[in-house]
């Protein structure tokens, strides 16, 4: 057993929390330059800590996901291994488009972990980030823009050919927004760094002729010396049960039984838990509520939601008025910030949805859709194919976050979705506006904050059936 899997075991067995050894992961304090709150830097210390096990609660919006990734790029900076787990695929892909030092491995499917690293390898030798410099070269943003990273054969070429003025003509060409000084200045490093430029096409065009047998051999060898952060759904822990990572990090904690969480605790030397407290018969409260406070931390404070937001959506969706920082108050938004338009078909809800998104101003994001059944989704896809909007299943919206959610309401057939819902309603930034027939509500959270009058307007629309 992990020290993790004994220190659950323990906090089970006993009536109240006990002291619990210490690792010996020694992890340096984080230098992440994301603007941590002393709540959320008090999260980050835990994450960090010694301490074999650690869980942080909190609501939506709360910070566990940013704690999560500054503790992870820790980790991965000081050669420490990293798994992070959750229940579901849209949850992972929000580790795995964040900008980590080392971009983590997503293991899905049947693949077997050696398989896993082949193709992460793959990946990464298809766009190789050459950005090596000499020690006395300087960074500079415009020698590793793409459109001299991806066409380094053409500018070698140019650079070789000795003539200054026609470099400088096409430098004036590729990049016609930097003022002449600026222009002048990457013409010259291009001219000093001819034989970097080299190095790193030679590196290319040998990760691209990579052969199969030669990738195997190198995926064995990384295997088990590279620290990548790998990435796993909580139904398939046993296929890394026997391996070791320094942290294991579970996301949504709060959705997963027991035995799970004790499977997975298998693998960590330190296991951090971020997790609700909505459900009080849950596995993760149980546990939060058996650990000594030094173990475990609640964050109480909102970071994502507008305060308009905040102040009707979480006491109808969690029970809680949670405080919001007063940075939240200076949105520039002047409309509404909870609308219901009131449609009774598919043809009349299209068309309000195309008006709103014809009065979006250019300054506005486009909103993020969401709809209960793939039916839907793929129908509103096949709409908009023209627009960039991201349309998604209420159950694929874990994870993500928006200035604007439009949710797309058909009736109260899927009320299973409940808690899926709730979360989704805690993604929304700035706004959130609703489509659909509210006398088509029964017993759904949406019904709850329809009878509250939580949306500050809404619109009847006088629409007839055809």
């Amino acid at each position: 057993m992990s020290l993790a899997s004994e220190a659950i075991a323990e906090q089970l067995e006993q009536n109240m929390g006990t002291v619990l050894p210490r690792t010996d992961l020694n992890l340096p304090t984080s230098n992440s330059r994301f603007p941590f709150r002393k709540q959320q830097s008090q999260g980050l210390n835990l994450a960090l800590s010694n301490s074999p096990i650690a869980a942080i609660a909190g609501i939506p919006g709360s910070g566990k996901t940013e704690i999560a990734l500054a503790a992870i790029a820790t980790a991965i900076t000081y050669q420490r291994s990293v798994l992070i787990v959750a229940p579901s695929p849209s949850r992972l892909q929000r580790y795995a488009d964040a900008n980590l030092p080392l971009p983590p491995l997503f293991l899905y499917d049947e693949q077997s972990p050696e398989e896993g690293v082949k193709r992460w390898l793959n990946e990464q030798f298809k766009q190789p980030k050459l950005d090596f410099l000499p020690i006395h070269q300087l960074r500079d943003s415009l020698l590793e823009d793409e459109r001299i990273q991806s066409q380094r054969p053409f500018w070698l070429s140019l650079i070789q050919s000795g003539n200054q003025e026609e470099l400088r003509t096409v430098v004036q060409q590729t990049f016609p927004e930097q003022y002449p000084p600026r222009q002048t200045l990457l013409v010259q490093k291009l001219q000093t760094s001819q034989r970097l430029l080299q190095q790193r096409n030679q590196l290319h065009q040998a990760y691209l002729t990579l052969s199969d047998h030669g990738l195997t051999q190198l995926a064995q060898t990384t295997l088990h010396s590279a620290k990548i952060p790998w990435l796993c759904l909580s139904e398939q822990i046993s296929r890394v049960a026997r391996r070791q990572f320094d942290i294991v990090i579970v996301a949504d904690s709060h959705e997963l039984e027991m035995k799970p969480l004790q499977a997975v605790a298998t693998s960590a030397k330190k296991l951090l838990l971020l997790g609700e407290l909505a459900d009080s018969q849950s596995a993760f409260v149980k546990l939060f509520e058996s650990l000594f406070p030094a173990y475990r931390l609640e964050l109480s404070e909102n970071h994502r939601l507008h305060p308009d937001l905040a102040e009707r959506i979480f006491p109808v969706a969690y029970d809680r008025h949670p405080y919001t920082p007063p940075i939240h108050t200076y949105s520039s938004r002047s409309a509404e910030r909870l609308v219901w338009y009131h449609t009774v078909n598919f043809d009349q809800l299209i068309e309000e949805v195309e008006r709103q998104l014809d009065a979006l101003s250019p300054r506005e994001n486009p909103p993020g859709l969401l709809t209960f059944s793939i039916s839907w989704r793929d129908r509103l896809r096949e709409r908009f194919s023209q627009r960039k909007l991201d349309i998604h299943t209420v159950d694929n919206w874990r994870g993500k976050a928006c200035q604007q959610l439009w949710i797309i309401y058909e009736g109260d057939e899927l009320l299973p979705r409940e808690q899926a819902l709730r979360s989704s309603l805690t993604r929304a930034r700035d706004a959130l506006v609703v489509f659909g027939d509210p006398s088509a509500l029964n017993n759904s959270l949406l019904a709850s904050l329809w009878r509250q009058k939580a949306f500050h307007e809404i619109r009847e629309l006088k629409l007839e059936e055809d």
